[in-house]
This record gives structure tokens, sequence and C-alpha cells, in this order.
């Protein structure tokens, strides 16, 4: 039977086929609006604001004085007048390095240099003027303004210099945001980068804006588009009452890329690495460290087309990894297999309730799925780890590539003219330990787009405007595929997978390795953004006023999340024994999915339309207000189709959209106010401390699964989940699955799945608040303290909407659906906004602006994250009573992180050995030790088992605690992380009372260091080596032990983090 590694990306691209017109046309109609259009655009903009007042030496404001601010890499002159109170204000300064030139009659010219501007960052540097000559200029090396004199919001800059000096393990820079106060990285995103929690909020309510353009994915909620770091200036991450031009998201990216300018400038690098100066993992018990190839190579120049006026950027970065792992799991004996389960628990015959002779299942009731099955099972191979009996290296390979160019341009004096574009490809494959476990994956960028213009009316006028394109196409499938359906070899009937599904079902039996094919792939999607945005910033007195519009339409054209052969769990249910349960084919639930004819495909569309306005008052000289107001109406998605259909209790069948329901079919909600509110504050007798404060409201973002359970409904796609009966099983494997059934009104909706859509479901909604303190310690460097906090409310849940009553007497167990308050239909996956979660911190802060070639942020936090759930797609235990899954969720209590950049002070204009020349400075001149420390304490875990609940409902379970569970530090060990006596399995039928977010993980601490040589090889060219050791000092820090009751290494650690050196060049 041949095996295939490749997962037909060329069958996704036909189900894209029917869009692509549609979506060129619209792309050439908004271009066509883009170039006609008489207004330009500021939301979502990654500008930054160099302000200030002037005054004369007696402190009184002078006007009329002209201030021009010129950028030192593209020589953009900007120049205004200060107004009658004294003031200026440059609102659309690209970030960079600029100088102040300011003159005015009877005083001398000030001339302030070297002035470094942050994205999205307001700069004040006042103007202290003296009487004079205009000949006889003040002369002023700027220092960084670290002090946020003018706004409340909170959040961190990351600028190049850290960007491209900071060891990063793969060059990620996303990997940078965790130098951020309360952000953990957590998981990944379809672009192969971290995703990361901030600030206790769920990842999926995250923003990644580039030049301002949405890049988020709408399924999961990662980002679609890995930059190449040579290809960024800097980036934000805004996290809490942030400016009111900014939304769509409770933590914003917000990324700029590199411009051109007036000097040439490039770079190209390769990164090598190999296993050879890894050290082990200390889980890797075969003696030999699994074999690894990493290249990274890439490069970017940039310079003038025509001086002064049209600049050019491009960045190319390729990658490609060959890595392996060894992984470990439980897999049956062959003796298990055919029936033996001698030394195993005891096992019961279902049809007699007595044990099986010698715990010998007859060969002659052995079900066909079980045969057919334990042919995929490889054999034990090891004994190096306890309850873990197969060892594998598997190969998981890496490719990625992407484009990105700019061109800036100087128009007139008025007019400024820029634009972006990125193409990204990247492929993973993630092998499974046991057979089509594994994830092969991708995503394509093609393209993201962006084009602002602006344009100034007068100094106290402008507009800007930028259109933005983004689309990406998603893919996950399982890692290998076979020639051919299987899936009847196994005796499971009218279930018909599309090749991209081609391989055994997935087998989930309790206590033993998962094999066969993943859950809820293959999935997928192309998502299309297109993003047209509007602002108007007007300068009157101590007003700054800014008002706009961010239009978004959203195509999503997604694969749906298909289980096409099934998936079968075996828990010991019915025999004692997970795999006496497997060998007899008595499943304690089964999933799948059938498709009525079209495939899973579904074509989602809706608009997210923003407005607002904001206006940062500066009531004195001391005090600045920050005032905003922002309005989104965010449409719910309809499916141009209309294969979308919810269940309606009333009448007891489905209702259509654009039929018994609008096309959408949940009105919008029209109410999302969201104010901004913030206040910064500069004490007359303290000049270099700032008390600021903020609040702010936020709304969040519809979920792509919340659309597609609506169409995973009978008459398109039939949706079979299967919960069996607590001691005499409805169904087994030989009994699945009825055939599809096209007249709706002969559909066992028993049987097939419905869902429900609660009419109270809307966006999630935030509410933000914050206090703090800076003070400028020394000149570039700031220490803050202060306390941030938020409350998300109508955050997504899913619960049985039509949960089975528990059994009275759990010792005599009723059938299921004779249990449920509707008879004529089973299970009913409801969506509704009920969960919520909060979060309160503090956070201090360090920072040290790039001075005498040391720059420095170090952040602490200690926080509690509460809520519901970890994930919103988890089902509820109990609607009525959701507080039963409420606690620390993704908390993690204490973390620090210091990173640093610092260039040695020896060698030829350095602090010492500065006359040194020749071999002396070539050798001691030129190092720089840079550096990522991380400690954090470990994450809240919550506890499962395998007894099923005998509700019907896909809820799981939780042990019972009898007690706290939590051992001392000194007490842990790898074989035993908690106290598992402190739970036991709750009685089949009920709940567990073990609480959510209980027990907790290992800490972490991480160093990861780096050496550079810089030679210099001429005037303008140098060479770098580089070498980088992530975890230096080969710090064991474990993963989570196992959670599950189930587990055969339930509370012991089987895993570390990875430990590696990289040697770049």
């Amino acid at each position: 039977m041949l095996i295939k590694n490749d997962n037909e990306e060329a069958s996704m691209e036909m189900q894209n086929r029917s869009t692509k017109k549609r979506c060129a046309v619209r792309l050439w109609t908004i271009l066509a609006l883009l170039l006609i259009a008489a207004h330009r655009m500021d939301a979502q903009t990654t500008y930054g604001t160099i302000l200030g007042t002037a005054r004369d030496p007696s402190g009184a404001v002078v006007p009329n004085v002209k201030v021009t601010v010129t950028d030192q890499n593209s020589g953009s002159a900007h120049v205004s007048e200060t107004d009658s109170l004294g003031s200026y204000h440059f609102t659309t300064l690209f970030p960079g390095v600029y100088n102040i030139n300011a003159l005015a009659s009877g005083f001398r010219p000030i001339d302030i240099r070297g002035i470094v501007l942050q994205v999205n960052q307001t700069a004040r540097f006042d103007l202290a003027l003296k009487v004079g000559e205009l000949t006889d200029t003040v002369n002023v090396e700027a220092t960084a303004p670290v002090l946020a004199t003018d706004k409340s919001d909170v959040g961190q800059v990351i600028d190049n210099r850290e960007i491209v000096n900071l060891p990063l393990n793969g060059r990620n820079f996303m990997q940078l945001v965790s130098l951020t106060s309360g952000v953990i990285l957590t998981g990944s995103t379809e672009s192969g980068g971290p995703n990361f929690l901030s600030m206790g909020g769920r990842p999926t309510q995250n923003s990644f804006l580039v030049e301002g353009i949405e890049t988020r994915i709408q399924r999961e909620g990662g980002y679609g588009l890995n930059l190449s770091i040579d290809a960024i200036q800097e980036f934000k991450v805004m996290q809490n009452a942030f400016s009111a031009e900014y939304g769509r998201g409770t933590t914003i990216i917000n990324a700029a890329i590199k411009s051109g300018g007036n000097a040439m400038h490039g770079s190209l690098f390769e990164f090598l690495r190999n296993e050879k100066l890894d050290a082990r993992n200390a889980f890797d018990l075969t003696g030999t460290k699994p074999p690894l190839r990493f290249n990274q190579f890439g490069g970017s120049v940039g310079g003038p087309i025509k001086r002064d006026k049209i600049f050019y950027f491009a960045n190319y970065e390729g990658q490609r990894i060959r890595r392996s792992t060894t992984n470990f799991t439980n897999v049956p004996t062959p003796d298990m297999l055919g029936g033996n389960l001698l030394g195993a628990e005891r096992v019961i015959d279902p049809l007699t309730r007595q044990p099986f002779p010698n715990n010998q299942i007859p060969e002659a009731r052995i079900s066909q799925f079980a045969k057919a099955g334990s042919a995929y099972y490889p054999a034990p191979n090891s004994t190096a780890l306890a309850n873990a009996n197969f060892v594998a290296v598997l190969p998981n390979p890496t490719t990625m590539d992407q484009v990105t160019t700019r061109i800036d341009a100087n128009l007139a004096a008025k007019d400024r003219l820029n634009g972006n574009l990125t193409f990204f490809n990247f492929d993973h494959t993630d092998t499974g330990t046991l057979p089509f476990s594994g994830y092969k994956s991708f995503s394509k960028v093609r393209p993201i787009l962006s084009v602002q213009h602006t344009h100034t009316f007068n100094p106290n006028l402008l507009n800007d405007f930028r259109f933005g394109y983004s689309r990406t196409r998603t893919f996950v499938g399982a890692d290998q595929l076979l020639d051919k359906p299987v899936v009847s070899d196994f005796g499971i009937k009218n279930l018909s997978p599309e090749p991209v599904a081609y391989a055994p079902p997935g087998i989930d039996i309790s206590g033993f390795g998962y094999l066969g094919h993943p859950a809820w792939v293959p999935n997928g999607a192309t998502d299309t953004v297109n993003q047209v945005s509007d602002g108007l910033t007007y300068i009157s007195g101590r007003h700054t006023l800014k008002f706009g519009a961010d239009l978004r339409w959203l195509t999503y054209d997604d694969l749906g999340y298909a289980i096409q052969n099934g998936l079968y769990g075996f828990y010991g249910q019915y025999t004692g024994s997970a795999v006496g349960d497997y060998l007899l084919g008595l499943p304690t639930y089964a999933f799948a999915h059938q498709s009525g004819g079209k495939g899973y495909t579904e074509f989602l569309r809706n608009g997210e339309y923003s407005y607002y306005a904001q206006d940062d008052f500066k009531i004195n000289p001391s005090l600045t207000l920050n005032l905003g107001l922002r309005y989104e109406y965010v449409q719910y998605p309809l499916e141009i189709n209309n294969e979308l259909a919810t269940w309606n209790f009333q009448k007891g069948g489905l209702d259509f959209a654009g039929k018994e329901i609008p096309r959408r079919i949940l009105a919008a909600d029209r109410n999302n106010w969201a104010p901004r509110l913030g206040l910064a504050y500069t004490p007359s007798f303290l000049k270099k401390t700032v008390i600021r404060a903020g609040s702010a409201v936020t709304y969040g973002n519809f979920r792509q699964w919340e659309i597609s359970l609506f169409h995973f409904v009978p008459p398109f796609i039939y949706e079979n989940f299967r919960f069996n009966d607590a001691t005499s099983p409805s169904f087994t494997t030989a009994t699945l699955w009825p055939a599809v059934e096209k007249d709706l009104s002969k559909v066992d909706f028993k049987n097939v799945t419905a869902n429900y859509q609660s009419p109270d479901k809307v966006v999630p909604i935030t509410y933000q608040w914050n206090f703090n303190v800076q003070h400028e310690m020394l000149p570039n460097l700031l220490f803050e303290v202060g306390y941030a906090g938020n409350r998300s409310d109508h955050q997504p849940n899913r619960w049985d909407a039509n949960a089975a009553h528990p059994d009275e007497d759990l010792s005599n167990p009723t059938p299921i659906q004779s249990r449920r308050p509707y008879q004529n239909v089973g299970f009913v996956s409801g969506n509704t906004s009920r969960a919520w979660s909060n979060y309160n911190a503090l956070m201090v802060r360090v920072e040290k602006r790039s001075s005498g070639g040391l720059s420095l942020l170090g952040t602490y936090t200690w926080s509690k994250a509460m809520g519901i759930r970890e994930w919103d797609n988890w089902t509820v235990m109990d609607i009525n009573n959701i507080r039963f899954n409420y606690g620390p969720i993704n908390d993690f209590t204490h973390r620090a992180v210091i990173s640093y950049v610092y260039e040695l002070p020896f060698g030829r204009g350095r602090k010492f050995l500065n006359g040194a020349g020749g071999v002396m400075n070539h050798v001691l001149g030129g190092w720089q030790l840079n550096g990522i420390t991380t400690l954090r304490s470990g994450v809240a875990l919550s506890l499962s088992s395998p007894v099923s609940n005998d509700l019907g409902n896909r809820a799981g379970n939780r042990p019972n605690r009898i007690k706290d569970g939590n051992l001392e530090p000194s007490q842990r060990t790898i074989e035993r992380w908690f106290d598992t006596a402190a739970f036991t399995d709750p009685p089949a039928g009920s709940y567990g009372n073990a609480g959510d977010g209980i027990i907790r993980g290992p800490g972490a601490i991480t160093w990861d260091t780096s050496l550079f040589k810089n030679i210099s090889i001429a005037e303008s060219r140098t060479l770098q080596f580089r070498f980088e050791f992530f975890n230096a000092f080969n710090n064991v820090n474990l993963n989570n032990p196992s959670t599950d009751t189930g587990d055969a290494r339930f509370g012991a650690v089987s895993d570390w983090f990875e430990v590696s050196l990289l040697i770049c060049t």
C-alpha cells in the first residue's frame, strides 16, 4: 500500500477557485477607489509624535517659533510654528532618528540632534529659548525621552536594536513580545511562531497589525505572517487603555516595516546549527542526540531611488530546518492486542458481568475494528521510562520563505506616499509518535499590501488614508496519508473520507498513545481582509484632536473541522479495562462527520466598521487628559450559499438562514461603544516623575468555529457525537454509522448532532484599567511601578443545550437519551456568551534606552488570572452553574524577564583601549554581549478523568479531590510532581469536585545569551560573527506533568524544554 506525505494542497486550491474572481474584482475596485480618493488615512497608525512648548528665560510661552524636524535617514524635513500657547506638534513621523531646529527672532537658535522616536510614541521636547543672536546656536545632544508625559496607555516598544541583537531561537520577532510585562508565550500559530497570552486575555482576542493592516487569522486568532526580523523597524505591544484609534483586540501588536533612506544600506546573513554542540535532552534516554540541520539565510537592501524624494527597501529570508525529536508513549503489547490481558486489571465480560477466564478475551470475541487497528500499532521497544514502552526519533522538517518590499515617496512639501508588500510561505511537519497521529501544515500569504498617503493642509490640520489587503491560506492535515480509504477495513459503515483524509480512524485508548488520523483535521481556510481607513488630525490650542474610521471586509473560505474517519475512545467503561473495551469494540464515545454531498467547506463574509474620536487635552504644562470614544459595528457572518442553520427547540427542527431566520442568523449588536479615559500628571515638585492612570473598553471578534457550528448540521454536514450509556452499550463499532438521510423529515436527530445559537450571543467586551508611576532615575533610565487589571465579559462558550439529567441512583443508570429534556433530539451543542475572566497584576519595569553602548529592559509581573475554561471552544459542565468551571486559568503568578544589549567598552572609540590599533584592536575590540533571562513560576493546571459523566456531552470529567494535592518543592520528583493519592475518579455518571487550576506545574529559568564579534572591513562595511547559546546553563526546565487520571504516567513529567547551542555566521 502506497503511503503519501503530501496534503493534497491542490484540492484545497480547487475549493478556493470559486471565490478568486470575486476577490480580484473587489481588490481592483478598492484600488480604483484609492486612486481617486480625496481623503487620506491614519487609523491603526505606526506613526510617532514629537511635540513640545517653547518658553523664554522667564518661563513665558513664545509663539511663532519656527520649528523644523528632520529625519536623519531620508532627509525629509517637517516645518511648523509654535502657536499662541507656544506649542508645536508633529504627529505623522515614522519611527527613526530625528533632529529639531528652532528659530525665533531675538533668541539663539536651538539644534537638538539624535532624537530616537519609537512606534506610536509621543516624545516631548520642550524648547528653552535663550536671548541672543541667530548666529549663536545652542547645540543639544538628545537623550531618549523615557517618560510618557502625555499618554496613559500601558505597553512596551521593542526597538530595532533589540530585535536584531537579542538571541532568538529561530529568529522569530514574536518571541520578543515576552519581554513585556504580563505576557506569556504559549503554543504556536499558523505561521510557525509562538502565540501569547497578554494580561490574562485569551490569545484569540489579540490583534496583529503590520503597517496598520490586520493579519489575524479568524479560525484560531493567530497570525498568518511571521515577519523577518531584518524587515522590522520596531514594534509596540499595546495592552491597556490605548487610544481610541485602536481597537478590534484587547492586546495589539503594532509593527513598522523598515524604510530606505539617502544612504545605501544592506545586510547578508546565514545562521547555521546542528546537533553536535546541543546538550542532550534529559528525557532523551536513547543515548544518541537526534539529528538537526538548521539553516536560516537572507539579506536586505535599502537606499534612494531619487535623493530626498523616493526610497526603497527590500528583504528576503529563508529557513530550512531538518529537526528530529525523541518521543515516548505507551502502546499495547502484542499479547494484549491478541486478547491476553494477564497482569492487567481484571477484565469483565459485559455479556455475563463475570471476569473473562484467565483475563483472556477469546479471539472470536475480538472486533473487526480491533483486528484492523492492531495492525498499525508498533511493538514496544523501550524500558527506559516507566509506563512509556515505546520510543521513536521523529523528523519534523520546516521550510519558510518570505519577501518584503517597501517604497517611500515625498511627493511634495505637503504630500507623502508609502507602501509595502509581503509574500510569505511556511510548511511544517510535526510527525506523530504513533502512525498517522501527527500534523502537516502550511501558511501562505499572497500577499499583504499596504498603501498610505499623508496630506498636510497646514501645520495644524492633516489627513491620512490607508488601504490594505491581506490574503492568507492555512491548512492542517495528517502527517501521512494512504492512497485509498481504509475505514471500511475497521467495520465502520457509511463514512466516505476525502483523499486529504485517507488514514486509519483515530483510536484513543485510555493510558496509551493516540493512533490514527488526528481529530478535527483536515482544517484550514483562506482568510482575506480588505481594509480602508481614514483619519483627520486637528491641533487647536491645548487640544490634539483625531477623528477617523477603520472599515474592514472579511472573507474566509473555511475547510471545516470534519473527523472524516471517525474518532473512537475506549476508557474501560464496560470491561474495566480500556484495552478490553477496545478489543470488544465498545467505545465510551464516538465522533464522526459525513458530508451531505458538497464537501465540508463554508464561505463566510462579514464586515467590521469602526469609528473614533480622540482628544489629547493638555490642560496645563503638568497635566494631560486622553479622552476617546470608539464605536464598533460588527456583523455576524453570513454564508454565501445560506448553508447555516440553528436548532429550534420550540418547533423541534432546524431554522435555515435566508428562510426561517435572516442570512446573518444573529443581528449585530448596535451598542458597542468603547470609551477611553486617561491622564498623565507631572507634579511641579517632581519634574522627573509622571503619575499615569487610564481606563478603556474594547470589543472582541467572532470566532470562526462559532459560525462553523451552524454549517455542520444536516443537510450540509451530518455531525455525529455519540456518547455510550454507562453500563449497557447503546452502540458498538460494528453498528456505526447510519447512512446519510437526505430527507430532513426522516433524519433521526437523536443520533445526529444539532447546534443551537443562543440569541444572547454578542462579541466579547473587556474593561481595562491601570495606574502607574514613572520616574526618570538618570538620563535614559526609567523606573516604573504600577497596577493593571481587566475584566472580560460575554466571552464565547459552548454548553450542551439538551443535557441529560443525572441519574438519581448512580448504581442503576438509565439510558442517556431517556433523561434529556427534549426527546426528539440528542446532543445539541449550544453557543453563547456567558463566560468571563479577570486579571489583576502588579508590574515593575526598569528600562535603559541605548547609551554608552548599553540598553536594558527588565520587567517583573505578580499576577492573578481567573476565568471560565482555558479555551473558548471547550464545553462547560453546567451552564446553570458555570462557576463550576471558574478558576485560575492561564495563570502564572510570578514572572521576571531581563534583556540587555551591551557593546563591550574595549577597543578603538571605546572607553578602554581607545587608542588601540592594529592587531590589538581587532582582537580586543568589537565585542558585544546580549541576552534574555527569564524566570517564571509554574502555570495553574486542571485535572481530568476518563470516567464518563454519563450526561451525553463533551464537557469531559474531572476527579474528586480528597486533599490538597500540591507537594512541597522538596518533595516533587519527575515521577511524582504532585500527590496523585489526593485524587480519585468519581463514580460513573457524576462530575468530580476538583476545581480548575488547582495544581501548579514546574517553573522555569532560562538564560539565552549571545556573543558577537564585529569586524570593520571598510568604512561602511562590517562582518559579524555570532555565537548564540539558548538555555546556556543547561537548566532542566520540565514540561507539565500528566494531569489525566487515566494516563499511565498520571502525575509524572515526561519531557523538558529544548536545550540548544546555535552558532551563527
